[in-house]
């Protein structure tokens, strides 16, 4: 079959907004997910969720990995710090890398003694909860029934991801994720039982 040129053109202004579209439907449940989040006892970490972009590479032209961070609000915070708790870090990264887009839920771990956590974390900050969960040459993931564990191959990974212990994730499918409630239970729920 030939395609004619006018057919390319509108093929890829079709693509584009589906991506449009995407992008407004997660912005929604982003803003949702802090809300119910604070209802479930969560403090979001970060008002905008982290990614990485790039001018460099195309790849990075459009964002396919949205990360949020929150810490239980009841946990006192660390010593010298306004921003973080004294406990974990909760992570919720929408990832459209794959054929599926799937949203991970993540349990991140530290060492907080020998790192000053004295700032929120920034937009591009995403390389520090990203690559615990995706990187296999620098962690160790294991999987033990539907939880996946993750940890830094050597102390030197570990001190440049600001003394990380370990991961501890689930994946879910995105689609599943349709309703307010949806949120509460499958995600909020899910992350207290890390």
């Amino acid at each position: 079959m030939i395609i004619k040129t006018d057919d390319v053109g509108v093929n890829i202004s079709n693509a584009f907004d589906v991506v449009l579209e995407t992008y407004e439907n997660l912005s929604k449940m982003l803003s949702e997910m802090d809300i119910v989040g604070n209802e479930e006892g969560f403090e979001s970490l970060t008002p905008k969720y982290l990614r990485w972009k790039s001018d460099a590479h195309p790849s990075g032209w459009f964002t396919r990995s949205f990360i949020k961070l929150y810490q239980l609000k009841d946990t006192p915070n660390l010593k010298d710090s306004e921003v973080f708790k004294n406990g974990p870090i909760f992570g919720i990264e929408v990832n459209f890398e794959k054929k599926l887009p799937v949203v991970i839920l993540s349990k991140y771990t530290y060492d907080f003694s020998s790192y000053l956590w004295d700032k929120a974390p920034a937009v591009s900050s995403h390389w520090g909860y990203y690559k615990p969960i995706h990187n296999h040459e620098l962690f160790t993931i294991v999987e033990h029934e539907d939880l996946l564990i993750s940890t830094p191959n050597d102390n030197k990974i570990r001190e440049n991801y600001w003394n990380l212990q370990s991961v501890r994730y689930k994946k879910i499918n995105l689609t599943q994720i349709d309703s307010k409630e949806k949120i509460r239970i499958d995600i909020f729920k899910v992350l207290k039982e890390l």
